[in-house]
């Protein structure tokens, strides 16, 4: 048999830290494309495999591990979480889904380098999956020191298409979708405190509506408006919501419009002499638009 050369530590990492610091470039939007043939990325899985199953004592599965929470670690202290310190409202989701879009490109190049080391942690299944490390990293790093800007920043868009200001409705959509891509059912749902925050804004903003309008408008109106209203949200909800959701939202707005007001509203009926039957219909008909 021929002589196997061991890749020491030293080496091996050496090797690999010129391919880390290369991906890194994806978070300042370099594309993976321009950076790595395939020549190289089969050069640096070499490099892993050969560490990771080499003899005892140098099998280096744990040193590579190691190195890849803490390439991780880096590109989020040093470059994703600063990125964000200065920005609030849209500006901060607009930076955070650029960040988490190239962030999930870096990882994915990386997760080629270290290809041979996640098929291992599946094996043993004690250690997370390379690209659920990735996930929970963002979690732990970032989201957590931003989680209320962030929230706040998301509502504050649904609020401002409620009173009719012009958003980027692709921004909301897609920040949806990164709560329930970042959430971890261990530690925390985004989407779910998410759409508790909403839930909780729409009961409070057409709460206020019901009072105004059982002011200004007959019982009819009232309805009339209501159904209008209820028309509205359903296609606001249905742009950045989950289809369960949207259902909550739906409720909740039909419950302060209609359910919370109905002694008023047949009060103000008797009052103005009007005939109760046809507003019951036009009630059934605003309960109607919530289910389907």
């Amino acid at each position: 048999m021929g002589h196997v050369t061991v890749v020491t530590l030293e080496e091996g990492m050496r090797r690999l830290e010129v391919g880390i610091s290369k991906a890194k470039l994806i978070l300042d939007g370099y594309p993976p494309k321009a950076l790595f043939t395939s020549e190289e990325y089969m050069k640096y899985y070499d490099c892993v495999y050969s560490m990771c199953t080499q003899q005892p004592p140098n099998d280096y599965s744990a040193e590579l591990l190691q190195r890849f929470k803490g390439a991780l670690e880096e590109s989020l202290l040093l470059k994703v979480l600063p990125s964000l310190y200065d920005k609030d409202g849209a500006p901060l989701l607009v930076e955070l889904l650029r960040m988490w879009t190239n962030y999930k490109a870096m990882t994915k190049c990386l997760g080629v380098f270290f290809l041979y080391l996640d098929r291992q942690c599946a094996y043993r299944k004690n250690d997370a999956p390379l690209q659920d490390l990735a996930t929970f990293h963002f979690h732990d790093l970032i989201c957590k020191h931003i989680h209320q800007r962030m929230f706040s920043a998301a509502a504050s868009l649904v609020a401002q298409d409620r009173n009719g200001q012009s958003i980027d409705t692709d921004l909301l959509k897609n920040i949806s979708t990164f709560f329930i891509e970042i959430q971890d059912q261990e530690k925390a749902s985004y989407y779910h405190n998410f759409e508790t925050l909403i839930l909780a804004d729409t009961a409070n903003f057409y709460s206020r509506l019901a009072s105004q309008w059982l002011l200004c408008y007959s019982s009819t109106d009232y309805v009339l408006k209501v159904e209008q209203c209820i028309n509205e949200e359903k296609a606001r909800a249905h742009r950045f919501l989950c289809p369960p959701s949207v259902e909550k939202v739906l409720w909740t707005a039909h419950s302060q419009l209609i359910d919370q007001t109905a002694n008023r509203l047949i009060e103000k009926r008797r009052a103005e002499k009007q005939d109760l039957t046809t507003y019951q219909e036009l009630l059934s008909r605003c309960a109607d638009l919530s289910i389907h």
